[in-house]
């Protein structure tokens, strides 16, 4: 199984504002789909992050149409509109950061200039089985194609 599939582009640090079409205003996954609405929303990148106690994937919105980032106050950034309803997520830190990561306290930018965006055509439900329940069958991402279509435009 994995955990997503998409791309991941590393844009400057103090594009700190995120705007979005699609499933808000907190996270959502696949199987999780019923604890949002969908809508017009905006968030700093720190505000998209949830703090669990133990580090985890997090931040993820769903069934994303249309979203800005850019510097707050600013001009500065980029606007995207994606052909499919996609997922995406802003983070400080690389998946492989958040993987390795034992405590929240463990978390700290990978590169303190990059903030790192993730489009994904598809995403694995919620859970491990680490203590309940594994992800539903329905909700697991085997390995397949997909496709991932979108315009960048300047903001």
């Amino acid at each position: 199984m994995l955990p997503k599939i998409g791309l991941r582009v590393g844009l400057p640090a103090n594009w700190d504002e995120f705007g979005w079409f699609g499933l808000g205003p907190g996270e959502s996954y696949p199987d999780s789909l019923s604890a949002a609405r969908r809508g017009q929303f905006h968030s700093t990148v720190a505000g998209l992050q949830t703090p669990y106690v133990f580090p985890q994937e997090n931040g993820n919105r769903s069934e994303v149409t249309s979203f800005t980032i850019g510097e707050g106050g600013s001009a500065e950034g980029l606007r995207f509109a994606l052909e499919t309803p996609a997922n995406v997520s802003v983070h400080p830190w690389t998946a492989e950061t958040l993987a390795a990561a034992k405590h929240t306290s463990d978390l700290t930018p990978d590169q303190p200039d990059v903030v790192w965006l993730n489009i994904d055509a598809a995403v694995h439900g919620l859970g491990t089985a680490a203590c309940g329940p594994g992800v539903s069958e329905q909700f697991r991402l085997p390995p397949h194609p997909v496709k991932l279509s979108l315009t960048i435009t300047r903001r």
